[in-house]
């Protein structure tokens, strides 16, 4: 039976672990019917964590826009100068005014392309006239799907303040400019277009719904030098999508919207530098995966989600996560006896897909190394899982906080050992260390739990075990319950 699961193992196409580039995405795709409820619902921010599936949202809402009468723009920001744009910060601004213009310009500009190369034509409506017109003069008639990039790659900063190609930003208050006269103030500018924009939307006669789409913000946040202005460059973006959303739905315009694709973290820490951004907090769908309860175990979404990779995948015989990994056969086994496999992965992940795929490519890997699939083909997959985990997946989330002082985190935390202990304790070991990370220990431990690093734990009255846990349940943390160090952490740490 062993040498049947490994060819079945060895057959099964598990995919890519990001959404971006896969090819086979939409063979197996999950879909929580959100069209609906991202495109047509309240929704502008989708956030999630680093692996949540943002990113295969964000193409599926592209793959979905056609049977939908839908033109989307994907405006993909992996490649985003975010380094040259905040360079451009000008002190004649108050902080974020010149952010917002430049994000406002380019969503704009995307809604004129949409407009002025989508069919039927619309001659008989002024508006629509004036957006080719526009569209003709400014972008030659080509293609502006870059427009995100090329826009910043093409401003400099003068002496007179921005110029970008035939317009030059000289301070909010300089006078209007017409088209025919060139982009002299892109704060004129941009209220012209918006006006000319809300207008058509208001008369034209189309059904079509017009998205444009922002993924991939924080595709290089750890390289950033800047990380203060980097948040005001994405609070900026925050900002102007609120302002039109809310001025299209003002107006009962249901045609047009732009949605943002943010990793959580991130989104949390412009909340804590702008207060007016909890007005944000309405229009959120978050993506979660976290299995939580007990009866969260019948048939899960991570469990769906893998089914279906293995379904598509086509192997005679194997169906599900249960015929490629028959618990009784694998044998993994702790103190209360035998364990499910799919439990005992996704209690040493962070609940995401990208954890679950990653762990079932390491066990893969092991197969066909080995030649077998057993309970230690499944722990020697998880030491290659758990250090990608940490210093892979975890460090582009903490490398732009610790900064230097990851090694001396991972040091104090091996230190610290696999068992719980109280607060108390990472203390003293905090203060023997002699190291300064972040402003002292409590800051430190709150964080290391903020990102999924340690867990509370504890007991009820019954004696009951009790987790509370930023990874499962979003339950802030308890400086009076004991900590522990979440498991593939600790196992990246000690190999």
């Amino acid at each position: 039976m062993n040498d049947k699961l490994v060819q079945y193992m060895l057959n099964i196409d598990f995919g890519d672990i990001t959404g971006e580039g896969d090819p086979k995405l939409f063979d197996y795709f999950l879909n929580d019917n959100y069209w609906d409820r991202i495109v047509n619902g309240k929704v502008f921010y989708v956030i999630g964590r680093k692996g949540t599936g943002k990113s295969a949202v964000y193409r599926f809402m592209e793959e979905e826009a056609t049977q939908n009468g839908a033109i989307v723009t994907n405006a993909d920001c992996a490649a985003f100068p975010f380094e040259k744009l905040l360079q451009l910060s000008d002190d004649d601004y108050s902080k974020p005014n010149q952010f917002q213009s430049i994000w406002k310009n380019i969503v704009l500009n995307y809604f004129i392309a949409q407009i002025a190369t989508s069919w039927p034509e619309e001659y008989d409506n002024q508006y629509y006239r004036t957006i080719c017109e526009y569209y003709k003069q400014f972008h030659g008639g080509g293609d502006i799907s870059n427009l995100h990039r090329d826009i910043i790659q093409k401003t400099n900063k003068t002496s007179v303040g921005l110029q970008y190609k035939s317009f030059t930003v000289n301070n909010e208050n300089a006078e209007s400019s017409t088209f025919s006269r060139g982009f002299d103030n892109i704060t004129k500018l941009n209220e012209r277009l918006l006006s000319l924009l809300t207008n058509y939307f208001i008369t034209t006669k189309r059904q079509t719904k017009f998205l444009i789409q922002f993924d991939r913000l924080d595709d290089n946040y750890n390289l950033y030098q800047k990380k203060t202005e980097y948040y005001h460059v994405i609070l900026c973006l925050c900002k102007v999508i609120y302002f039109i959303n809310q001025l299209f739905r003002e107006k009962r315009i249901n045609n047009a919207k732009i949605i943002v694709y943010l990793r959580s973290d991130i989104f949390t820490k412009i909340n804590q530098i702008d207060a007016e951004s909890a007005r944000f907090s309405d229009f959120i769908f978050e993506l979660k995966w976290a299995i939580i309860n007990r009866n969260d175990w019948i048939n899960p979404r991570l469990l769906q989600m893998i089914n279906k990779r293995i379904e598509a995948s086509n192997v005679a015989g194997i169906k599900s996560f249960e015929d490629l990994f028959p618990d009784a056969k694998i044998n993994l086994r702790n103190n209360k006896g035998q364990q499910k496999v799919f439990n005992y992965i996704i209690d040493r992940s962070f609940h995401r897909p990208r954890d679950l795929v990653k762990f079932c490519i390491c066990i893969q890997e092991e197969v066909c190394n080995n030649k077998l699939l057993y309970f230690r083909t499944i722990k020697d997959a998880e030491k290659k899982y758990s250090h990608w985990f940490l210093y892979a997946e975890l460090a582009n989330e903490i490398n732009p906080i610790l900064n230097d002082k990851v090694d001396a985190t991972y040091q104090l935390l091996r230190e610290m050992g696999p068992h719980s202990f109280r607060i108390e304790d990472f203390k003293t070991q905090y203060n023997s260390n002699r190291v300064s990370i972040l402003s002292n220990y409590e800051e430190l431990l709150k964080y290391l739990y903020q990102v999924g690093i340690v867990y509370n734990f504890g007991k009820d009255n019954s004696g009951q075990p009790i987790i509370r846990s930023i990874i499962r349940n979003d339950n802030e943390w308890n400086p009076k319950m004991m900590f522990q160090i979440h498991t593939p952490v600790w196992i990246a740490l000690s190999i």
